[in-house]
Parts: C-alpha cells; sequence; structure tokens
C-alpha cells in the first residue's frame, strides 16, 4: 500500500523461504489498486466473496461460544463442587490443573496449526470436545443422587481434556480463519460484526446455564454442549476451507461466485486491452 516493493518483497521471500515471490507480489499489488476502497454494507451483502467468509466466520464464533468454553469457565468452581469436589483446596487445584491446560495447548496450537493445516486441528478438536462432553454428562448421569467420590476422576479429566481440545482448535482458530477468510477491504466492518456475533454468544449462553442445569439436568445441558461440538465438526469438514499456505488473493477468488469470477476476467481482459 506505501508503494514499498523491494521491502515488501524481502518480507515475502522470508515468510514463503523462497525468492519467486515476484507473480505473488504483483497479485497483492494488483488486489490493493482494484480494491483500494472500503467495502460499503451493500458490497457486503451482495458480493459473495464478502457475504460468504463472513458467514462461515460469524457460524464459527456462534459455535465456539455455544460449546460451551465461557460456561465451564465461569462457573468450574460450582461445576467442580458438583461434580464431588467438597473442599476449596480442591476446587482451586481443579481451576489450577484447568487453567494450567488452557496455556499448554494454547501454546502447542501456535507450534502446530502452520503445520497440521487448520481444518485438521478444528477436526480433532471439536471431536474430542464432543466426547469429553459426553463423558461429563455420563458421569453427572451415574451420580444423580449417589455417592461420586469414586468418579471424581471422570469429572476433572472430562473438563481437562475439553479444555486441552478447546484450547488446540475451536478457540484460537475461529479468530484467525475471520481474518485469513475476509477480504483485507472489509475487513473493519465484517471483523464488528463477528466480534459482535462472538460476544452476544457468549452473554446468552453464559446467561442460561443455569437455567438450562435446572431444566434439562446437568447431563443434559453437557449433552447440549456435545451436540453443539458435533455440529462444529460437520460444519468444519463441510463447509470450512482450508486456509493453509494460500494467499489472501487466492482466498478470495474461491469465494467469487460464477457470475462474479466472470466479470472479474471481463474487467482484467479490458484493462489489459483497453479499446481505442
Amino acid at each position: 500500500m506505501k508503494n514499498k516493493r523491494r521491502e515488501s518483497q524481502s518480507v515475502l521471500q522470508y515468510i514463503r523461504q523462497t525468492a519467486d515471490v515476484d507473480a505473488e507480489i504483483d497479485e497483492m499489488h494488483d488486489s490493493i489498486t482494484m480494491y483500494s476502497t472500503e467495502a460499503t454494507w451493500k458490497d457486503i451483502i451482495f458480493t459473495s466473496a464478502i457475504r460468504k467468509p463472513l458467514l462461515l466466520s460469524a457460524a464459527s464464533m456462534f459455535l465456539q461460544q455455544f460449546s460451551g468454553i465461557n460456561c465451564v469457565m465461569f462457573y468450574s468452581k460450582n461445576i467442580f463442587k458438583d461434580a464431588g469436589f467438597e473442599t476449596d483446596a480442591k476446587q482451586q487445584m481443579g481451576l489450577l490443573l484447568v487453567a494450567g491446560i488452557q496455556i499448554i495447548f494454547t501454546f502447542i496450537s501456535c507450534l502446530l496449526i502452520d503445520k497440521t493445516g487448520r481444518k485438521v486441528l478444528l477436526i480433532i478438536s471439536t471431536t474430542v470436545m464432543c466426547l469429553s462432553m459426553i463423558t461429563f454428562g455420563v458421569y453427572f448421569q451415574l451420580t444423580d443422587g449417589k455417592d461420586s467420590h469414586n468418579l471424581t476422576w471422570l469429572a476433572l479429566a472430562s473438563l481437562m481434556v475439553y479444555m486441552a481440545a478447546f484450547s488446540i482448535g475451536l478457540g484460537p482458530i475461529p479468530w484467525i480463519l475471520m481474518v485469513e477468510l475476509i477480504p483485507l477491504r472489509a475487513k473493519g466492518k465484517c471483523g464488528g460484526i463477528v466480534t459482535t456475533i462472538n460476544l452476544l454468544s457468549a452473554f446468552i449462553i453464559t446467561k442460561e446455564f443455569k437455567d438450562l442445569t435446572v431444566h434439562i439436568t446437568n447431563q443434559g445441558t453437557y449433552w447440549f454442549f456435545a451436540g453443539i461440538s458435533f455440529l462444529a465438526l460437520l460444519f468444519t469438514i463441510f463447509l470450512i476451507p482450508e486456509t493453509k499456505d494460500r494467499s489472501l488473493e487466492d482466498i478470495e477468488r474461491s469465494f467469487h461466485s460464477q457470475y462474479e469470477s466472470i466479470s472479474s476476467y471481463k474487467a482484467d481482459d479490458e484493462n489489459a486491452h483497453p479499446s481505442a
């Protein structure tokens, strides 16, 4: 954007680990030139290359929050108390273990994400989250009205595995996808929409968590979170594109409708061969 091509080439050569980046630099320059103005609301609604990634990003944020993460975080002490951790010392131990797991596996995600790809980590994450919430619900089913001391390990293990799985995939990757899927000219408006949906979803599910445990029981609530995690798995498999090692321009082109692709091709052709 600042017309510092040589510096841009140097940075891109370092990122790509190759000296042959001229074609990609040209593509970036053409993209910035073509879309130098910020997208309007009309563009966001009617342009598939903006609308589709916006919907995918918004849906991933909704699934992220409705998988129950903030409920687990905000109500951890109550969850551990319900799960048989009667003393404050045991509850604090559980909280520290869950927080430690979150830090460790978020760091692991940073190391793996550019090697394995986004989809692979998301598939692993949502699958394990689904299974861990099923087992957590089974724990409450088995201990309903009974002595739970012999199975407290199952509650702790389920929460730790859930937190590890979330931290490695469904936690950080939706934010990365939002940046990589949404075109540069629409990032301001679309980023605001997606972030609002994330926070609104967090508010709704956190506010209703206690009511859910009352109306559909503890086990039913965690099986509900398991169901959302399973939906997130299907959503990832069938709808989320892999963005690993792809340029922003390539990702944007993949979202263009057939009509827009033809129009873009004609515009490029006219620019290359202007009429007399």
